[in-house]
This record gives structure tokens, C-alpha cells and sequence, in this order.
């Protein structure tokens, strides 16, 4: 511990990183879930937003939507953050985990909402000045713990915040250096780890894969922001404990906090050790008196005038053994006991629920079936007043064949169902085992050319011709030179890429074959001018383009 020159404690970086390590190991499993419930939906968001902002061909069209449901999951993660932070302080204090009510969520997501979206302008500025860059650090963090839904009054959190991000600066700011460091080496290691794991599929298991055949395509700000994603989801949780500590150390300074967290410990210590000495004086005393009444004969002689019954003795034993202040001297019982773990406990919880549900569906049926028995019991059996017994015979042997009619009946419709069933199954599992059969929409941008090898393409574009749609027939002329391309492990298919990154992986592969270039860039050049643009399409053009596609193809089988 260091002394400040205004008396206030402070601990060392490297020491309050180790209290927060071990602090979230000794955290249960279900309040780092809480965590993830808050985190793992905005990052999902964020990927898919920068993947389709900077991809999309109309993301122009709904950005501002997008933008909207990023912010709300955002919100969502900073104030599950805040109940994680609340979590953390309760298990600081020993007490309870905290009670939610809807009024407390209420003030938990006004303050997270009022404060947390500021960082986006704060943090940026503060980081280009330097200095600030950790009071704002640490204010951004304490929001989260101050702002827990103790209260709605949002300059209440803001001072509270702001008082605890300008204590123990010098721990603050060396903790910051730490984590950034850390924080570059989870990257790397992550970044290379997704590197590398197509590669080792594809040697050690033969998985083939997109990444694996084209190495260069992986390196794209898309890649960048799921290993940044990951890497926040692996480092945060260490800062959030980190500032709950120093929050709850900083409170300390004013409440004794963290005293009374030590008071408690020794005083649950103390009544340990204080029930033990009491139970050696008490064996020591009974051992003295036994060994004087052995010494003295009349003691002796007076113990014998008292006769106390064996079964009453063994009882009042067994009554006082029995007892809560006793038994923890008692043997421990040993029990083989697996406990659950948080997937099992959650499977079984579900289990047991669908069968409290069931139960009374189960008493409702049993009930049906029963009453159902007895009237159809009740109605077969022949009247046993009024009328003569050949009417009872009768209307009994009627009742009896009605209820063959329906049993009957109900048995054919079975049947009917059953086919029905069985012809519907099998039109699906033909439907199924023949989905080849149809060619890819050619209209679609989405149509990737690795849906049909080259020769499905070309006789698809003759199909095209003879139709007279000259502009879906050049698409699949298109097409049928980036698949007989693909094919020769010339280029790789994404759906990421566009024609211009066809045309430069193209180059950097096959730059010894220059005819094929130029036959490949002449041919989108064509391509892009119809299809994106308002050429149009016409005999020469075609030719033109079949005999480019025919070059390509040809150069291709050489390579």
C-alpha cells in the first residue's frame, strides 16, 4: 500500500489488477452471464452494421434506421454492464444479490441512456488532448457502477462518478497503460488465431474453405472488427472489476465500507474460535471433576446413591448432541454428491417446468377418459327397469353397434390421415433429394457464379438466347467465366467481392497470361455497361463477348 500526502490509501496498479482477477474468479458463473446478455447482442450488431455500411450496395437507404438499432443495443449492453457492476458491489459488501423492481430499472436505464453516449464524443476528444483521456476512462466506467438504479437523479451519479475517476490517479492512469497492452497482445493473438484456423483445417482435417484457398481475401475491416469484437468480450469484464474495486475503495474513504467487510470476517472468525475454547474448557472442567470423584471415596459412595436409568441417559444425550450449537462438531457425513453444472441446472429447470406444466394436462385427460369409460359403460348396459327384456336386448345390441360404427369410422379416418401424411413426406423428401434440378435466379444480384459449373452457365445462356433475353444470356456467359476461373483455382468466389477485385486478383495470379486479361477485363467492361448501366445489348455485342468468353476459357484448361 502507498501513502499519499492527503493520508488517503491507495493501492498499486499491479495490486488492484490481481484483486480484480481473482475477484472475477471467485464471482458465480450466472453473473458473468449477465455480462454477455448485455454484450454479445451489440457486438453482433456492430459487425453486421460495418459489414453491410461498408459493403451494401443501398445501405444508404437505411442507414438511419440501422443506426437507431445499433444505439438501442448499445443502451442494452451499457445497462446490463451496470447490473453486472451491481452484482460485482454486492458480492464487494457480502451481501445479497440486489433486488430489481421495475421502478429501480427504471432509474438504472434514464441514467445509463443520459450518460453512456456521451463517451463517443468525450473519449476521442480527451484521447487527442492525452491527459484527461483517463479521468474520462475512468468516469465512463463508474457511470456503470454508480448508476445502478439506486438513483434517478442523473447529476447525483454524475458527481459520484466524477469524484471516484479523479481518486488515486497515478494507479488509474498506470492501469490504463496495462490493460492497452494487454489488450494489443489478446488482438494479435486472436487475429492470428482466426488466421490461421482455415489453414489448419484444411491440413490436418481437408476442409476446404473460401479462406483457405485465398488467404489475402481474410485481411478486410470486416475480419478487423470481429477480432476487436472478441477481444472486448475477453478484456472488459477485467475493467469493469477493476473500477467497481476502485470505487468501492474510494467510497470507503468517506463510509468505512471496506472495515465493516473486514469486521464482519473477523467477527464470524471470532465466534468460531471463541465456540471452540469454550468446548475445551468445558471437556477440560468435566475431565477435572471425573478424575476427582474417582480420588474421593465418598464421592464415590454419594454417586451411587443416584441411579439414573440407561435409556433416559442415552436420550437426553442424543437431545443435546442433536442440537444446531453441537452438530457442526459432529462427523461429516460423506456424501457423493455431482453437482450441476449452469447448462445442466438450466436443461433440468426446463424439464421440470414442462412437467409441472403437464401434470394437470395429464389429470385432465385421465379425468376425460375415465368419465368417458363410465357413460359408455352406463349406455351399453341394458336398462334394468321399464320395459320388457327382449326391448332391453335390443336397444342394447343397437347401442353396441353404434359404437362399432364409430369406432370404425374414426379408424378410417385414422387411415386417411396416415396416407395423407406419408404421400405429403414423400413429395418432400423427392422435392428435397432434387434441388439441382433448378437453375439460380440469373436476375438476382446475390447469384453467386459458383452455384453451377461453366457448362450449366453456357447452356443456360443458349436457353437465354433463343428466348431473345440478351442481357440475362451475356450475365450468364458472365458467370460462366468467373465459375471455369474458380475451377482453376484462378480466383476464389465471394460474395464480398465485386468485379474489380475479380479483375485484380485476376492480375496478380495470372499476370504470364496476358490475353487472358485483356480478354477478361474487355469482357467486364461489357458486362458492367449493360448490366449496371443502360447500354445496349446487341448482336455484335454478344459475339464479341462469346468470343472473349471462349478465349478465357481456353487460356484457363492451359494454365
Amino acid at each position: 500500500m502507498k501513502q499519499k500526502k492527503t493520508g488517503k490509501p491507495e493501492k498499486g496498479a499491479i495490486e488492484i489488477i490481481e484483486e480484480a482477477t481473482m475477484l472475477l474468479r471467485c464471482l458465480p458463473a450466472e453473473i458473468h452471464v449477465l455480462y454477455y446478455i448485455g454484450s454479445l447482442p451489440f457486438i453482433l450488431a456492430l459487425l453486421y452494421f460495418w459489414a453491410d455500411m461498408s459493403r451494401g450496395a443501398w445501405a444508404h437507404q437505411y442507414l438511419g434506421r440501422a443506426a437507431f438499432l445499433l444505439t438501442a443495443a448499445y443502451v442494452w449492453m451499457k445497462c446490463w454492464q451496470a447490473a453486472y457492476c451491481a452484482q460485482i458491489r454486492a458480492h464487494l459488501l457480502g451481501e445479497a444479490n440486489p433486488q430489481w423492481t421495475w421502478r429501480k430499472v427504471l432509474r438504472l436505464v434514464t441514467v445509463q441512456t443520459a450518460l453512456q453516449p456521451i463517451s463517443f464524443i468525450v473519449l476521442p476528444l480527451s484521447s487527442i488532448i492525452i491527459l484527461p483521456f483517463g479521468w474520462a476512462y475512468a468516469f465512463f466506467h463508474n457511470v456503470s457502477v454508480c448508476g445502478s438504479g439506486q438513483t434517478s437523479d442523473i447529476r447525483e451519479v454524475y458527481r459520484d462518478a466524477g469524484r471516484q475517476a479523479g481518486l488515486f490517479a497515478a494507479q488509474n492512469h498506470i492501469f490504463i497503460i496495462i490493460y492497452c497492452l494487454c489488450g494489443i497482445f489478446v488482438f494479435l493473438n486472436l487475429g492470428m488465431m482466426i488466421y490461421l484456423l482455415p489453414k489448419l483445417l484444411s491440413m490436418f482435417l481437408g476442409i476446404e474453405t473460401m479462406f483457405s484457398r485465398t488467404s489475402w481475401g481474410m485481411f478486410n475491416t470486416t475480419l478487423l472488427m470481429s477480432t476487436l469484437g472478441l477481444s472486448y468480450l475477453g478484456m472488459n469484464p477485467l475493467a469493469k472489476a477493476v473500477y467497481a474495486l476502485r470505487c468501492f475503495y474510494g467510497e470507503s474513504l468517506r463510509s468505512g465500507a471496506d472495515l465493516k467487510v473486514e469486521l464482519k470476517k473477523m467477527t464470524v472468525t471470532a465466534n468460531i474460535t471463541a465456540a471452540v475454547i469454550l468446548l475445551g474448557l468445558l471437556s477440560l472442567s468435566f475431565t477435572g471433576q471425573t478424575a476427582a470423584a474417582e480420588n474421593d471415596p465418598a464421592a464415590g459412595d454419594r454417586s451411587s446413591e443416584i441411579v439414573i436409568p440407561v435409556a433416559d441417559l442415552n436420550r437426553s444425550i442424543d437431545e443435546v448432541i442433536s442440537k444446531r450449537e453441537y452438530s457442526w462438531r459432529m462427523p461429516r457425513e460423506k456424501t457423493i454428491q455431482k453437482e450441476k453444472g449452469v447448462v445442466e441446472q438450466f436443461f433440468s429447470g426446463l424439464v421440470d417446468t414442462a412437467s409441472g406444466w403437464l401434470k394437470p394436462v395429464k389429470k385432465w385427460i385421465k379425468s376425460a377418459v375415465d368419465w368417458l369409460v363410465k357413460k359408455m359403460a352406463g349406455w351399453i348396459k341394458a336398462p334394468s327397469t321399464g320395459g320388457t327384456p327382449s326391448t332391453g336386448t335390443w336397444i342394447q345390441s343397437m347401442r353396441v353397434a353404434l359404437l362399432v360404427l364409430i369406432a370404425a369410422a374414426v379408424a378410417i379416418l385414422i387411415f386417411v390421415l396416415w396416407r395423407v401424411i406419408k404421400t405429403y413426406r414423400r413429395e418432400q423428401a423427392v422435392t428435397a433429394a432434387q434441388p439441382a434440378t433448378s437453375a439460380p435466379d440469373i436476375l438476382r444480384d446475390e447469384t453467386l457464379a459458383d452455384e453451377l459449373p461453366a457448362d450449366r452457365w453456357l447452356k443456360l445462356a443458349e436457353d437465354l438466347m433463343r428466348q431473345g433475353d440478351l442481357r440475362s444470356a451475356l450475365r450468364a456467359f458472365y458467370l460462366a467465366s468467373l465459375s471455369h476461373l474458380a475451377r482453376h483455382n484462378v480466383i476464389a468466389i465471394a460474395r464480398f467481392k465485386s468485379n474489380r477485385e475479380y479483375e485484380r486478383e485476376l492480375y496478380r495470379r495470372a499476370h504470364h497470361a496476358p490475353d487472358l486479361l485483356a480478354a477478361f477485363s474487355g469482357n467486364m467492361k461489357i458486362y458492367e455497361g449493360i448490366w449496371y448501366g443502360r447500354h445496349t445489348v446487341t448482336d455484335e455485342t454478344v459475339r464479341i463477348f462469346r468470343d472473349n468468353q471462349t478465349r478465357i476459357m481456353t487460356i484457363a484448361n492451359k494454365l
